[in-house]
């Protein structure tokens, strides 16, 4: 399972960062920062991240709601799930991203890595260097 997240980060009257956390898998807020959700479902073995793009989904659909509701029920090994959205950036600035996976998993903004944490491993936190977006809509791939 891979949860992932968005962090505002900004600078405080000292300088120091200052982050607002704005989670975006599975909450209220993500109908509001992510439009136009697909998923990809995908079964399979693989030690690292294949390249989806060279393989046929199981299935995939659009998300209507907002929330990640996802058929992937019975499942517990050997399968990968490709979201892609668009995220609307609310202000310009950087932006820290974090992901938490067991097992591969990546995310990309703009066809560009943000963070990746590739590889088998249990579940564990992997948070991305700052990334700076203009505000506005940008397409998302976790």
């Amino acid at each position: 399972m891979t949860m992932w997240g968005l962090m505002h980060v900004v600078s405080g009257d000292d300088g120091a960062a200052v982050h607002d956390h704005a989670e975006l898998a599975a909450t209220p807020a993500a109908s509001t920062l992510l439009s136009h959700v697909t998923y990809q479902l995908f079964e399979g073995r693989w030690s690292k991240l294949p390249d989806f793009a060279a393989l046929v989904p199981v299935t995939a659909g659009e998300v209507a709601s907002g929330w990640l509701d996802l058929p992937v029920e019975g499942r517990r090994e050997n399968f990968a799930v490709v979201l892609k959205a668009y995220l609307d950036v609310p202000a310009d600035g950087s932006y820290v991203f974090a992901l938490r996976s067991d097992d591969g998993a990546r995310v990309r903004i703009d066809g560009a890595d943000a963070v990746i944490h590739d590889g088998l491993h249990p579940a564990s936190l992997r948070v991305g260097p700052p990334v700076a977006l203009t505000a506005g809509r940008h397409a998302i791939e976790v």
